[in-house]
């Protein structure tokens, strides 16, 4: 069960590295 979460998530991490700016957009949180 958890592999399978773990391989989507690592299968495209691109969505992730996509926007990081949404993250860095307010670090002052």
């Amino acid at each position: 069960m958890y592999l399978i979460v773990w391989v989507t998530v690592n299968r495209q991490p691109s969505t992730v590295n996509r926007q990081p700016s949404t993250v860095n957009r307010q670090p002052s949180t």
